[in-house]
């Protein structure tokens, strides 16, 4: 699936997939007839749809208004009864594009201030003290994409249960190891992300010079690394976590150089993943005695592990990784010289 955010460029034969808004915001009068009329003509040439529900999630006053719950199920509704239409030719829906700092989507009223400081236990008066501190700011963010992982949760919960969903994360900050640990939440098991140039989640969010963007299935998705799926790197949700940053960006970059995207796990999910996965990497001294417990299950099982707080480990996996691209890309080419060779003539080969 490649997909392409900019209308202007929905015709070209590169992209198999169209991006279609669809205006869910308070105000709209849900006329979308216009949008349903490119979603046919689209199918008419052979392309599947994406629809962003646009519920205008980015304005914090959204979320506080008492209608606001009531709205969002009558759009819904309104989009259900559509979806038969177009269920063969629906690839994913979207519900929210925003980008890493969750908090301000949040409308923060005393109640909801309170209740933050209670989870939290800290004295902070306002929003502005927690963002004066970097812990503080990550706790916040992390408490706020909860929230909005249970709003959007509960929305999907009224989609066709079908319908793979979709999270766009414009990752500004570049901060990867922040990203992991917010997005790696159970609270977020029902989606799928594509976050902005970086090699995180299902699919890849890229901007180009000539189209607004695009995002498209990762590389590891589409061509394993091996007979299995890819390779997993254990999240820690300890503070300290966010002190690897330098290490995590230099290996996710060279990663991504390869065309290699890693299967993004919180720690203690490991043995839900693991029959999936021939390798995992992480930090072993953050694990937790329970993920160390189910990390010992994955090596039983001849799975293999990168301690990635020791530099042999880590040049040892990427040794491995450019290996498997080697031999993935020499497979790719006596797999297009046999088809040459039983289709096509000596003299045009």
């Amino acid at each position: 699936m490649k997909v392409c955010l900019d209308p202007k460029y929905v015709d070209e034969d590169c992209f198999d997939t169209v991006w279609i808004t669809l205006d869910a915001t308070q105000a709209s009068t849900l006329q979308w007839d216009t949008q349903f009329e490119l979603a046919k003509k689209s199918v008419k040439k052979g392309k599947k749809l994406v629809f962003y529900l646009d519920f205008g999630l980015q304005d914090p006053s959204v979320l506080s208004s008492e209608t606001f719950l009531y709205s969002l199920m009558l759009t819904i509704d309104h989009f259900n009864q559509r979806y038969p239409e177009f269920k063969e030719h629906i690839a994913a829906i979207c519900l929210l594009k925003t980008d890493l700092e969750f908090y301000r989507l949040i409308d923060w009223d005393f109640e909801l201030l309170n209740e933050l400081k209670k989870t939290l236990k800290v004295k902070c008066e306002t929003i502005h003290e927690f963002l004066e501190n970097k812990d503080l700011k990550f706790k916040l963010n992390l408490f706020s994409s909860q929230l909005i992982a249970n709003l959007l949760n509960l929305l999907l919960s009224q989609l066709p249960e079908e319908l793979e969903a979709l999270i766009l994360i414009d990752s500004k900050w570049k901060e990867v190891t922040y990203c992991y640990q917010i997005l790696t939440q159970n609270v977020f098991s029902n989606f799928s992300f594509a976050v902005k140039d970086l090699p995180i989640g299902k699919y890849q969010w890229t901007k180009t010079a000539f189209y607004k963007g695009y995002f498209l299935e990762n590389p590891a998705h589409l061509v394993p690394l091996s007979t299995h799926n890819t390779i997993g790197f254990l999240v820690s949700n300890k503070e300290t976590f966010l002190e690897k940053e330098p290490q995590i960006f230099q290996l996710t970059s060279k990663l991504q150089k390869l065309g290699i995207a890693l299967t993004v796990i919180e720690e203690e999910q490991l043995s839900e993943h693991w029959r999936t996965l021939d390798a995992v990497i992480g930090f072993k001294s953050l694990f937790s005695e329970n993920a160390l417990r189910q990390l010992q299950g994955f090596l039983a099982t001849d799975g293999l592990f990168y301690d990635l707080d020791q530099e042999q480990h880590v040049d040892r996996f990427l040794s491995l990784a450019s290996k498997e691209l080697s031999l993935k890309v020499t497979k790719l080419k006596d797999l297009s010289k046999q088809v040459m060779s039983k289709y096509l003539p000596p003299s045009a080969q």
